[in-house]
């Protein structure tokens, strides 16, 4: 299942978070490799998506929970699973001369 996560922002002061980003970087780069996240993409508000294979959303959750950003509480997520978009489907049934 392909699933989407949008960041928001924890507020905390940015001397706390420093520490936690090449931890950050590292475990980012180990879950592109274990082919869990697909695409990382960075927001202009300093937010993050990601795009991730998962079997379900539990699985993404606990994926998500493996960045140490998430881990102490510095980003939190909220993730929906994607679908194909199905009305192209329709494009092609029986009865439309396609």
């Amino acid at each position: 299942m392909k699933v989407i996560a949008v960041s928001r922002p924890v507020t905390r002061p940015l001397a706390e978070l420093a520490p936690h980003l090449l931890d950050e970087a590292a475990a980012t780069w180990t879950l592109y490799t274990e082919d869990l996240i697909r695409e990382i993409y960075l927001r202009d508000d300093g937010g993050v998506i990601l795009i991730l294979e998962s079997p379900d959303l539990g699985a993404a959750r606990d994926t998500i929970g493996r960045l140490p950003l998430t881990a102490n509480g510095f980003l939190e997520f909220d993730i929906w699973a994607l679908a194909p978009f199905s009305p192209w489907g329709r494009l092609q049934a029986p009865g439309r001369g396609a």
